[in-house]
């Protein structure tokens, strides 16, 4: 689906973190395709860099790390911060201008 290029999947992930307040990247998976019906699937190669580049601009930030259940690795838990926060609301603001430009 090109609706999520990454700006539009940087708005997902920040409005997952608002609501949810803590998650870690398969649950992240998880939702967005269960929301979506199972028409877009995020792909490891997509999300993790996108994680990584959002705790770098200090939009999220790690909450905790968890050992997994199965034996794996670790879960890491991220959150928003309030720059997130902040950068989130000003996003939907634009999205919401456009979405009325459109309807």
């Amino acid at each position: 689906m090109e609706f999520f290029r990454k700006s539009y999947l940087t708005i997902v992930l920040l409005s997952l973190l608002e609501k949810r307040k803590e998650m870690y990247a398969y649950e992240m998976v998880e939702v967005v395709k269960s929301r979506t019906q199972g028409q877009y699937t995020l792909k490891e190669g997509t999300l993790y860099p996108l994680l990584a580049l959002l705790e770098k601009k200090c939009l999220i930030e790690v909450a905790s790390w968890t050992p997994s259940r199965e034996g794996g690795p670790p879960r890491k838990y991220v959150r928003l911060t309030q720059i997130g926060q902040e950068f989130l609301d000003q996003e939907k603001k634009k999205l919401l201008m456009f979405l009325e430009l459109i309807l």
